[in-house]
């Protein structure tokens, strides 16, 4: 990842370098460039680690940030057009710039600024105002570090947590610091800021021709091609994404590292289809079987990496294979996130298909059998009938709230959870809002495109990519999205519905396109990933039983959460399904490991 600072000020003299110096002393990783004067009222600092490129044009200059693996990448005609732009007072439309990327801009004669991220946001860009100036940072930490004053955690963004096991965008663990959400773009003059979206995608309608499977091959293989460098490896999960990757990086380069995780825990552990598509591409692959031990060793670590809170148990698997990677002198990881949510392979997708078939049903019908249920409770409790009961009720949900189903948050009321005076602070329907408004925003004719669109940003804005983009960081290598290149995702938007899940079949555009590619196996799989079985080792290992029980017994003291809820959600997880209850009390624990770790 990058690290990017500065601060942005209307009167030159109210930017100084004292807040840009303290973010820069805080961020203890890369040596910082020298400071890019943009022009006078606008300071930014860039870490060494940082490519860097600038544009100008009359008053206005515009600065971008790029990772360093991204060298050979230039778009110094893109950004003399942007410059141009901004110059005769439009806004800063980044959507022509690949890859990761943190955009500034600033012009002096009209005091404005504007700064965007990448249209997935594998850049963050954290933001707070202080007394008429604008201070940023890619690094929550160092953000935070450079206020004399810390600022309060802000009850709502806990709340959140809980709620998604991460913080979404715009909002951070802190009162007054927001962040910028995917393809966002912020812009600034005197001391008021507004945010919009400066790219949302265009989703076929049914019935649009589709490009053919080549097509796809060939968008993935210059995407690698163009990301991949000269100490490169793979994450190789043994899933459609991270399999097609390390094939593709062993094509375009002629040989590939690939590393692994594994569990030794039943249903867990996919070395074995890890290892048959090394075998198949031939790549230099490597294992490593994460164990309970590593799990109390590394929580400590990472909870204080984080900026915010983060609940993804993923992230274990993820620093253990990025750290391995790193023991055998690879540099930069190529990972395959993203290929689910652009694809369709997310079984929750087709499962929605199923409940809005009721929709289909005569509006007389669905009348009766709601009625029906109404008047006559017993059928609840008849196994049939029960099940019948129980697809009613998600079904009136509705989307996107029946994606929401198996929250904890939905399962527990609220009140039985927080403590209520902190419950006092929080707007309960704040999440829902989030939520409801992502999926109504997207440009797409079908409920499936819209859930994609969705989870673009909540399922990997918001989570995947800050868990891989973070523990590749504390791992000391860099990290790209293939997947996620400009021209991999407008293919993808090019799908119509009906072509991306073939037959009701997840993936199926993508399973055909890649055939011929990849091993049948890895093909014809389940999906599956490099899942953590906490839930299932604090059952059993006394070591995770002590460590857990003592953040649980801690974050119970803070009167956040209700003491007796704490301990129900023990009690659940060892007498109940380990893998759903066990989440929850790893976000428990994470949540205190996180509020140790910053001094809370």
């Amino acid at each position: 990842m990058i690290f990017v600072c500065g601060s942005l000020g209307a009167d030159p003299r109210a930017v100084t370098r004292a807040p840009v110096d303290r973010m820069a002393t805080a961020r203890r990783t890369a040596r910082t460039r020298d400071v890019q004067l943009l022009q006078q009222g606008a300071i930014a600092v860039a870490s060494a680690a940082c490519q860097v490129e600038v544009a100008t044009a009359g008053s206005a200059g515009v600065l971008l940030f790029r990772p360093a693996h991204a060298a050979a990448r230039s778009d110094q005609a893109a950004l003399d057009a942007l410059a141009q732009g901004f110059a005769a007072g439009g806004g800063l439309d980044a959507s022509s710039l690949d890859g990761p990327f943190v955009l500034l801009a600033h012009d002096t004669a009209t005091h404005r600024a504007a700064l965007a991220n990448d249209r997935f946001g594998i850049c963050p860009v954290h933001l707070c105002d202080s007394h008429g100036t604008l201070h940023f940072a890619t690094d929550l930490n160092a953000l935070v570090a450079a206020d004399e004053t810390p600022p309060a955690l802000d009850p709502q963004a806990i709340y959140d947590y809980v709620f998604f096991h991460c913080i979404p965008a715009p909002r951070t663990i802190y009162r007054g610091v927001r962040k910028l959400g995917p393809a966002e773009c912020l812009s600034w003059q005197d001391g008021v800021s507004r945010s919009a979206s400066y790219w949302r995608p265009r989703f076929a309608a049914p019935g649009e021709s589709a490009p053919d499977g080549a097509a796809l091959l060939a968008a993935l293989e210059s995407a690698v091609d163009a990301q991949a460098g000269s100490d490169c490896g793979a994450f190789l999960s043994g899933g459609l994404d991270s399999s097609t990757v390390a094939g593709m990086l062993k094509r375009t380069r002629g040989d590939a590292a690939t590393f692994t995780i594994g569990f030794d825990a039943e249903g867990y552990d996919e070395s074995a289809y890890a290892r048959l598509v090394a075998e198949h591409f031939a790549t230099d692959h490597h294992e490593y079987y994460v164990t309970p031990r590593d799990v109390c060793a590394a929580l400590p670590l990472i909870a204080g990496h984080y900026g915010e809170p983060f609940g993804n148990s993923s992230v274990i698997p993820a620093y253990y294979c990025a750290k391995f990677a790193r023991e055998h002198g690879v540099g930069l990881m190529l990972a395959g996130d993203g290929g689910d949510e652009l694809f369709a392979g997310n079984t929750r997708y087709t499962d929605q298909d199923v409940f809005e078939t009721w929709f289909r049903v005569p509006a007389a019908l669905r009348a009766t059998l709601k009625a029906a249920y109404r008047a006559l409770p017993f059928l609840n409790r008849l196994p049939v009938a029960g099940k019948g009961a129980r697809y009613i009720q998600q079904a009136e949900m509705g989307l996107p709230d029946r994606l929401q189903s198996y929250n904890f948050l939905n399962r527990f009321d609220p009140s039985t959870v927080f403590a209520p005076d902190w419950l006092e602070q929080v707007d309960t329907a704040a999440p829902w809002a989030a939520w409801r408004e992502r999926y109504a925003a997207a440009d797409a004719p079908s409920a499936l495109q819209r859930m994609l669109y969705l989870d673009w940003k909540f399922t990997l804005a918001d989570n995947d990519l800050v868990k891989v983009s973070n523990m590749c960081e504390l791992a000391g290598v860099e990290v790209t999205y293939p997947m996620l290149a400009n021209g991999v995702v407008d293919l993808s938007c090019r799908l119509p519905a009906e072509t991306l899940l073939v037959g009701g079949e997840l993936r199926g555009y993508y399973k055909a396109s890649f055939r011929e590619f990849l091993p049948a196996a890895t093909i014809d799989k389940s999906k599956h990933g490099f899942g953590l079985p906490f839930g299932v080792w604090m059952q059993h290992d006394a070591g995770l039983k002590s460590m857990a029980s003592d953040a649980l017994e801690q974050v119970a003291s803070r009167g956040i959460l209700r003491a007796d809820f704490v301990r129900e959600a023990q009690r659940l997880h060892q007498q109940g399904t380990a893998g759903y209850y066990g989440e929850l009390v790893w976000i428990l624990i994470m949540l205190e490991l996180w509020l140790q770790a910053h001094g809370h």
